[in-house]
Order: C-alpha cells, then sequence, then structure tokens
C-alpha cells in the first residue's frame, strides 16, 4: 500500500519531461490531478486509521467495529481505482490535448506558411475523439482568419495607392484651373485697368466634373469659360481637362464662338465612351469694342449687371449641351458690355446647395446676395456668396462640385 501511494503521489506531480523526477516548476495542477490528490489522500487516511484501529483492538475493542473500518476503505479503494484510471484516460485524451492546443495557438501567426507551421503541431496531437473536431476547426478558422488579413492588407494597401493618385490626380486637376487673376490682368492690360476677375471650383470629392478657364485670344480679346461635367470621379475630371483644352484652342482659333462650340463638341461625342455630357457657358469680351459675344450649351443662365443697375439673369434661350449630339449648331450672341458692367457664372452647384436636401439654395437667394455685394470688389462678391452658401448649409459638407466666376469690365 505505501508503494502505491508514493507511485500515485508522483504521478500526481506531473507533468514531468522524462525522468519522472524532473518535475517542471511553478506548475498549477489541473482539476483532474487535483481529484486525484484528494483520492490518495483520503486512501492513505483511511489506512492509517486501519493501521491504527488494530493496535486499538489489541487494547480491547470490539473487532466488529475494526470489520467496519476495513470494509469501509475496501469499498472506497475499489471505487477509487476505476475512477483513478477513468481520470487518467480524461487527462491523456482532453486535458493533454486541450493544453497543447491551447498552447499552439497562442503563437502568433501572420502568414499562410506560419499556419503551415500550426497545422504541422496540431496533426501530432493524436486523438479521435471530440478534440479533433475541435482542432480541425481550429485549423480552418485559422486559415479563414489568414487569409482574411492578408487580403485586408491588400485591400488597404490598394486603397492607400488609389488615395495617393486621388491626390495627385486632385492636384493636377487644381494646377489646371487658373488663379493668375492680378498677374493675368497685368499682362493683358499694358498698364491699364480694362477688367478685374475672380474664380473658385471646389470638387466634392478629391476629383470632379467642374471648370472655369480664362485666357487671352488676342491683343483685344479675351476669353472665359465656365462648365460642369456630368457625374463626378475620375472619368468626369478627365472629361473636363478634354474639354477645357478643347475650348481654350477652338476660341482662339475661330473668330465665331458658336463655331468654336460645334467642334467642341463633336470632338467630345466622338470618344464620350461613357455618355458624359458637358454643361458649358463661353464668352469673350473685346476691350475695343466694348462687346460680350456669348454661347451657352445647357448651362445655368448668368447673372448679369449693366449700365450700373442691379445683377439679373440673362434670359437668352440655351442650347444644347456638349457631347449629348453631334453636329449640333449652336448661336452666338452679342452685347455691348461697358465700363463697370460685371457678369457672374456659376455652376448648379451653387444654387441646388442644401442640408439634407431639405431645400435648394436657389437662384432667388444668390440673386439677393449677389446685388447686396455688387460694389465690392469682385473677389469679394464670390467670398461673400460662398459664406453665405455654407451658412445655409449650416456649414455641412458639400454634396456637389462648386464653381464661381465673375469678370468686370473697368
Amino acid at each position: 500500500m505505501l508503494v502505491i501511494t508514493i507511485f500515485l503521489i508522483i504521478y500526481l506531480l506531473k507533468p514531468y519531461d522524462g525522468d519522472i523526477f524532473k518535475i517542471k516548476h511553478n506548475t498549477v495542477p489541473n482539476v483532474f490531478s487535483k481529484v486525484n490528490i484528494s483520492i490518495v489522500l483520503i486512501i492513505l487516511i483511511i489506512s492509517i486509521i486501519t493501521v491504527i484501529m488494530d493496535y486499538i483492538l489489541g487494547l480491547g475493542y470490539s473487532e466488529s467495529y475494526l470489520n467496519i473500518a476495513r470494509t469501509t476503505m475496501f469499498l472506497f479503494i475499489i471505487i477509487s481505482i476505476p475512477l483513478v484510471f477513468y481520470l487518467y484516460y480524461l487527462e491523456k485524451n482532453v486535458t493533454e490535448p486541450l493544453n497543447k492546443v491551447s498552447e499552439i495557438i497562442t503563437e502568433g501567426i501572420t502568414t499562410i506558411e506560419d499556419h503551415s507551421k500550426h497545422v504541422e503541431k496540431l496533426e501530432k496531437i493524436k486523438v479521435n475523439n471530440e478534440i479533433r473536431i475541435l482542432i480541425d476547426s481550429l485549423r480552418d478558422m485559422e486559415y479563414d482568419v489568414v487569409k482574411h488579413a492578408q487580403n485586408l492588407r491588400k485591400v488597404t494597401s490598394e486603397k492607400e495607392r488609389y488615395e495617393t493618385e486621388l491626390k495627385l490626380a486632385s492636384d493636377i486637376q487644381n494646377s489646371m484651373i487658373p488663379k493668375d487673376f492680378e498677374e493675368f490682368h497685368d499682362k493683358f492690360s499694358e498698364n491699364r485697368d480694362k477688367f478685374e476677375l475672380w474664380g473658385i471650383m471646389k470638387a466634392a470629392r478629391q476629383v470632379g466634373g467642374d471648370f472655369y478657364d480664362y485666357f487671352q485670344i488676342d491683343e483685344d480679346n479675351i476669353g472665359f469659360v465656365i462648365g460642369d461635367v456630368s457625374g463626378k470621379g475620375i472619368s468626369a475630371a478627365l472629361i473636363m481637362v478634354k474639354a477645357m483644352t478643347l475650348i481654350q484652342d477652338y476660341t482662339k482659333q475661330y473668330n465665331d464662338l458658336s463655331k468654336a462650340f460645334y467642334k467642341t463638341n463633336n470632338d467630345l461625342y466622338e470618344e464620350n465612351v461613357d455618355d458624359h455630357f458637358v454643361t458649358c457657358w463661353l464668352g469673350k469680351i473685346n476691350m475695343k469694342s466694348n462687346e460680350l459675344s456669348f454661347v451657352n450649351a445647357g448651362h445655368n443662365s448668368p447673372l448679369i449687371k449693366l449700365n450700373n443697375n442691379d445683377f439679373e439673369y440673362m434670359d437668352v434661350k440655351p442650347g444644347l449641351v456638349l457631347a449629348a449630339m453631334e453636329d449640333t449648331d449652336y448661336k452666338t450672341h452679342t452685347i455691348s458690355f461697358k465700363k463697370d458692367d460685371t457678369i457672374f457664372l456659376y455652376t448648379d452647384g451653387v444654387t441646388e446647395a442644401n442640408e439634407d436636401y431639405k431645400e435648394f439654395y436657389g437662384e432667388e437667394r444668390l440673386k439677393n446676395i449677389i446685388n447686396k455685394h455688387k460694389n465690392d470688389n469682385v473677389n469679394n462678391i464670390i467670398e461673400s456668396i460662398k459664406e453665405d452658401i455654407k451658412e445655409f448649409c449650416n456649414y455641412e459638407e458639400q454634396f456637389d462640385d462648386t464653381t464661381m466666376f465673375i469678370i468686370r469690365a473697368k
């Protein structure tokens, strides 16, 4: 009995490495070990009690009392031995495999190669019960997690690259929109105040389809244009760049603006694979004759101030938008444009500005605010309108590209 007890105690002090006397330090016994220890201690106590009872019997105590104690110990041993084997079975087939699985899965994995090493270790755990099902599930789950992490890193990398390219595209687009207002005036006017001009373009996304442009046609004429490409994003920005280039080239090539629009429309229509269209307003001011010529391709009617009156919307029927139909004819209009006469161009991002689609900013409010500041410098007029739009929209982010351009004869 003493020898059996000693071996049981050694076993219960597991885990061990090879040699049973190499006991691991700082090891907390599991539940099964604690049960085994309790059983062995009870057996040991009963054995000691039995020895004591034998001694007491020699002192004259009843042997029937001692037989009860011996029978109790025998029954307890009969019950305990199968229990110990059962607990041993549980430890070998449940506890140890679970501990090994726990030890393996706590190792960090970031690649498929790491997962393969985990699989090799998991396959070394020899069990054929529910633990095997758990191991297989963990193996598959690890694989899915690693693949998802790899895909996520790839998507994140692609997103960062895409955002970098968008930022570059935005910088290129912004560089194409002229902002050298004073330099342009000084170069054209030869120390004479012939005009003043100002403009802003703010895309709703990184890049947009709105644009404005101004350029010298010859020594007496300056051209200016505003446009809005349908849609948003990269494709709209590409059409915008092409439209700006074609309009400026053809305006310098043809004296009649309607001819410039005719050629621009056909070129845009020919390569319009995404079915974009462009609303556009093109003007030309002759500083010698004090005339304004213009043509409108489906764009918002500008606000114009003539003869020191208030700003009013131009009552001229627009033509068809650009890139919608081949061989479309446009009509050129000409009016007098003298000192202090001013024309204000804008895109629908101004009049359709809103807060959660509750109400549009509208043409009437635009007209009122520009007349309130009609005698200000042209840059102050645009800034006043921009601030009024922000206030109207409760300073929420814009949902559409916003572009404004103004020019005043001096």
